[in-house]
């Protein structure tokens, strides 16, 4: 609530300062992405705001406009994740809202753009979802979706991990055996497909662990080498495809095998 913004630094990290024209006073900043095709003096940017939407520039960072047409933005603006696949799409995710207790808002979804954020479609029309998490994109395929849905009051059953080869046409529910010992409920957090193997994806959640299958989807199994329950994001060594690195919700980073 006190705001944010986009920083830029242009000598590694060792100073930074803000670029915010066009920006949001409020809200933070949870994504940014660069469009690689764009010229290096002049990039195109997006950023995702957790209040306030999508914004584009065109210059490096220096400008920026507002691009949620197509975006619920009136009923809910809290944007909690921005990706571009290599096609050019771009995939905007809209977070959980509550309006009061045991009312969270209907205004949730994943929605994507094929015209540099001109316009949004809603990917997740079809689904009646109040806290998705998180989301991932083959990386060849931009139709092949998994999205995490987290639980809330009252709806447990459609918490889980969804998944669509169609663009959003039509999603399955993925059936997943959650360890035993976590509660009743489950907040899935965050797919990660292996880019170098999409066919492996790991799911980390806030209850039960990670898990992992290598089918794509069909079957899972416990990731019980990963010393600390409260996972994030998963990232695959791009130089040992067999190596990990996992950050966790309070537990740090670590750094270990894929396999078992």
């Amino acid at each position: 609530y006190g705001g944010g913004g986009v920083c830029i630094s242009t000598d590694y990290g060792k100073t930074w300062r803000p670029i915010a024209s066009g920006l949001p006073k409020l809200g933070a900043c949870t994504a940014v992405v660069l469009d690689p095709a764009s010229p290096p003096d002049r990039r195109t940017l997006y950023a995702a705001f957790y209040g306030g939407g999508i914004f584009k520039s065109v210059d490096g960072g220096e400008n920026w406009l507002a691009k949620n047409n197509g975006l619920p933005v009136e009923q809910n603006d809290h944007f909690t994740d921005l990706k571009r696949h290599k096609d050019g799409s771009l995939f905007a995710l809209c977070g959980g809202k509550r309006l009061a207790r045991y009312n969270p808002s209907p205004h949730t979804g994943l929605f994507r753009s094929v015209d540099g954020g001109d316009s949004w479609t809603d990917v997740t029309a079809g689904l009646t979802i109040y806290l998705p998490f998180g989301f991932d994109v083959h990386p060849t395929d931009s139709k092949i979706i998994y999205l995490c849905v987290s639980a809330v009051p009252r709806r447990h059953d459609e918490a889980g991990v969804y998944k669509t080869i169609d663009g959003g046409k039509t999603f399955k529910k993925l059936a997943i055996a959650w360890p035993e010992g976590g509660p009743s409920y489950v907040h899935a957090k965050y797919p990660n497909i292996d880019p170098y193997n999409p066919q492996r994806v790991w799911v980390s959640t806030g209850t039960h662990g990670t898990l992992v299958t290598t089918d794509g989807g069909d079957t899972w199994r416990p990731v019980e080498s990963i010393p600390f329950r409260g996972v994030n994001r998963i990232t695959v060594d791009p130089r040992d495809h067999q190596t990990l690195w996992v950050t966790t919700f309070g537990g740090g980073v670590w750094k270990g095998a894929a396999k078992p």
